[in-house]
């Protein structure tokens, strides 16, 4: 404790902590900003580029590509409840059913049990 801490023309005394110029000048820097954030002096941050969204074109090869890499009945339904999401043409739902049709059978072939070896004859 420092007796001889003033405080404007008060004698209050306190702790005396040095701060060195550099890092006083950069605090004071950083504090110093306008409404925007930007610190005063310099450009104002540039609006983020606008979103650019999938057409549906876009979104049925999606769909087509997650439908033929499924490895489960689970992860096809999920597929296709995210599908009707979209007003896809009859003709791309009709390509979406062949493609589920597909998937259904090898799914089925991957996971049927393998056919029951017999013991060896001794």
């Amino acid at each position: 404790m420092d007796p001889n801490v003033w405080m404007g023309a008060e004698r209050t005394g306190g702790i005396r902590v040095r701060i060195p110029a550099a890092a006083a000048t950069a605090a004071s820097l950083a504090g110093a900003g306008n409404r925007n954030g930007a610190a005063s002096g310099t450009a104002p941050k540039p609006a983020p580029p606008p979103r650019v969204f999938p057409t549906l074109d876009e979104r049925h090869a999606q769909l087509v590509r997650g439908i033929n890499q499924t490895d489960s009945d689970v992860n096809l339904n999920q597929w296709l409840r995210w599908g009707e999401q979209f007003p896809f043409s009859a003709q791309q739902r009709s390509e979406q059913a062949a493609r589920r049709n597909a998937a259904l059978e090898r799914i089925a072939l991957a996971t049927a049990p393998g056919e029951a070896r017999r013991p060896a004859r001794t």
